[in-house]
């Protein structure tokens, strides 16, 4: 018992692991199984009983358990789904152990603990093994182990019930185990067996239906649309994503694959046809398809090529994905990748270099001293380094210096490196070398203060192995994620329920409160707004003048300073009191005004109103709001909002109206990353005459509104 409580005190020091939650279940799932089997394998002695032993292996694993228990409930980051991981992982996984070892000792089968032991491996490692290479799935179940939720980006895991359904199905094999060995003489024992069976089967042919494995084929029924190009197979949410959304987005499939194609100096034609890109509603149906929420990410393992992203991140992360699917030629055998992350994630950043949209990757790395040694390098390069630190950290370290090597050396060098996960023996230069070659690189780049805020803000972002409560929400952060998954349904009288039961005029959380106010202006419920809080100018708090504009903040400012600048913008509007009442229109009735309208409105305003064309797929009014921007009504905060705008405009071959939006865009671009965005577009322009675009007729379907 000592050593049980030895064991479970010196887990809890294990950051992430050492809490009461999924991957500690995990572990005591594959260790207690071994415990079991070496406790099971001996004959039983005068007095004992099979169960008394099974029983003394549950209480020893059980109470490593309890030091688990008391740090998270000190730390206050217990939670019921930690809890029910472990009710329904170890426990199970011990009872099968456990009677596959007591099946091969009372059959008399020689050294019944290594035949034991080498069924829970195949089973622990085979099955997984079976689905990693058959299914598109993230999420994995296991007889031994229990479960993997998928990439540990997704720091929420809730105990799902397909959880419980498949543990339900694991008990049935131990009872089958357990009892078979006394089918001949014991009718009841024959009873279970047989009853055993029986939920076997009826088990087994629901796993597609409970959702514990997800085919293509399952994948592609649920979201119900279908669109096809040259080389990609394109499935979408037929009830949440337009038609005409979709086949913008085909075009934008076969525009970055041409360009990820050229840069990396592959065969296109081996791509062609069929390359699978699956387009999600929102993360949450995605989270409940395939195991990841706000991840996207290409199952490179397996042949059939595939992309899984959810649509709002569609725009950010496609071109991403894409490089993963266009590397898998030189990547390893086995994976189809480099064995080498922070090499698969550093090409993906390198090719794309989306990862801001006011600073370019480079800038991010130059804007602050001293930069990523050699020895920083060497250890994103590895696995644990890679997931152990930072994502952001080593997506954008990794991203400015494979983007040196490619600008640098040959292709074949980096193709080596992706192979073999050696940089050592794929380059002329030993790494210290490579490194300090990029270090003079980045002493070129131009940095300013809106650089430094952004890498400041991103390189922040704490790690899962870094947060003191890794996957436990609080009431506030639970009621910000049902309210964003209604939204995300279209079901806004559901979320603003939501924000209404979890919020008052004193709640906590700014978002939430943001959300609050918001919904209580619309409703016409200004005073009690403005006598909720003393805390800011509570019209800047609910105002929507930019979109996400709470995120922009955390991201690029400090919020003294956004709520400045947004104050100084209120007052301004609020002079004029027809403008004003135009503001809240827009805003808080999501009125629209007429493109005449249009032309006199302030340019926060017409980016609002030009991103809700966009989102819901209005675009037969594109054209006539766009001829209505001024180069002033383009700032840092618009600017991607306005490209996003010329892009479609392109593509409804809105040609003269495109053309002065890009002009515009010329003239007010001052940053990088802004250039950046400029030359995209005139590439964008080019492959849409190339592709004949152009020559097909012209189709403007209404939106839903």
């Amino acid at each position: 018992m000592g050593i049980a409580v030895l064991l479970g005190v010196a887990i809890a020091w294990i950051p992430l692991v050492g809490h009461l939650h999924f991957e500690s279940a995990f572990l005591a799932g594959l260790l207690g199984s071994f415990v079991a089997i070496g406790y099971g394998r001996k004959s039983i002695l005068s007095g004992q009983k099979d169960i008394q032993r099974l029983l003394w292996v549950l209480f020893l694993v059980y109470l490593a358990a309890v030091p688990l228990l008391i740090k998270d409930l000190w730390a206050g980051c217990f939670s019921i789904d930690g809890l029910g991981f472990w009710v329904f992982v170890p426990s199970v996984s011990i009872f099968l152990a456990y009677a596959l070892v007591r099946l091969f000792r009372r059959l008399n089968t020689k050294m019944p603990g290594v035949w034991a032991i080498l069924v829970v491996l195949a089973i622990a490692i085979g099955e997984f093994l079976i689905e990693f290479y058959s299914f598109p799935q993230v999420f994995f179940y296991n007889h031994i182990w229990g479960y993997w939720p998928g990439p540990i980006y997704d720091e929420v895991l809730p105990l799902e019930i397909t959880l419980v359904y498949f543990r339900g199905i694991t008990l049935l094999w131990g009872m089958l185990f357990w009892f078979f060995t006394d089918y001949g003489t014991s009718a009841s024992a024959r009873y279970l067996t047989w009853l055993a069976a029986a939920g076997l089967i009826l088990g087994y042919f629901n796993l597609t239906e409970m959702g514990l494995v997800r085919p293509n084929a399952a994948i592609q029924q649920e979201l119900g649309g279908h669109q096809s190009s040259g080389h990609f197979e394109i499935y979408y949410d037929s009830s949440l994503v337009e038609q005409q959304q979709a086949e913008y987005y085909k075009l934008r499939h076969e525009f970055y694959f041409r360009d990820i194609a050229n840069t990396l100096e592959v065969e296109a034609s081996q791509f062609a046809p069929g390359i699978e890109s699956y387009i999600y509603a929102h993360p949450w149906q995605k989270k409940r398809l395939v195991g990841a929420k706000f991840t996207s990410y290409v199952p490179v393992w397996l042949k059939q090529d595939q992309l899984h992203i959810a649509y709002p991140q569609l725009s950010a992360s496609l071109k991403h994905e894409m490089v993963h699917v266009l590397a898998k030629p030189f990547g390893n055998r086995l994976l189809n990748a480099s064995w080498n992350i922070g090499m698969v994630e550093g090409l993906a950043v390198a090719v794309a270099g989306n990862e801001s949209s006011y600073s370019t990757v480079d800038q991010l790395v130059a804007a602050e001293q001293p930069y990523p040694p050699a020895e920083q390098i060497k250890n994103s390069l590895s696995f644990t380094g890679f997931y152990g630190g930072r994502q952001t950290v080593n997506y954008v370290t990794m991203g400015s210096f494979i983007r040196h090597l490619l600008r640098n050396f040959e292709i074949d060098h980096l193709k080596k490196f992706y192979r073999t996960a050696d940089i050592q023996a794929s380059y002329p230069e030993p790494i210290d070398s490579l490194v300090a070659g990029w270090h003079r690189h980045l002493e070129t780049v131009p940095v300013d203060s809106i650089d430094r805020a952004r890498r400041s803000a991103l390189f922040s972002i704490p790690s899962l192995f870094e947060k003191r409560c890794p996957h436990t929400q609080t009431k506030s952060e639970q009621a910000w994620d049902r309210y964003r998954f209604r939204l995300a349904e279209g079901d806004t009288a559901k979320a603003r329920d939501v924000i209404m039961s979890a919020c008052n005029p004193r709640c906590p959380d700014l978002r939430l409160w943001s959300e609050w106010a918001y919904h209580q202006l619309q409703q016409g419920n200004a005073r009690r707004v403005l006598t909720s809080s003393a805390r800011v100018d509570t019209l800047l708090k609910a105002n929507r003048y930019f979109p996400a504009v709470l995120r922009i903040a955390d991201a690029n400012f400090s919020e003294n300073a956004l709520e400045y600048t947004l104050h100084k913008r209120a007052k301004t509007l609020r002079k004029d009191s027809s403008t004003w009442a135009l503001t809240t229109d827009i805003i808080y009735r999501k009125m629209s005004p007429s493109p005449q309208r249009f032309d006199t409105i302030p340019g926060p305003l017409k980016s609002i109103v030009l991103n809700r064309v966009i989102n819901r797929g209005t675009w037969q009014v594109l054209d006539r709001y766009a001829a209505g921007v001024d180069s002033s009504d383009i700032t840092l905060l618009n600017f991607n909002t306005f490209a996003r705008v010329a892009r479609r405009l392109m593509y409804l071959r809105e040609d003269s109206v495109a053309n002065q939006l890009i002009s515009q865009l010329k003239y007010a671009s001052q940053r990088e990353r802004h250039h950046q965005m400029v030359e995209e577009l005139t590439e964008w322009k080019h492959f849409l005459i190339s592709s004949g675009h152009g020559n097909e007729p012209r189709t403007i379907q209404s939106g839903k509104d």
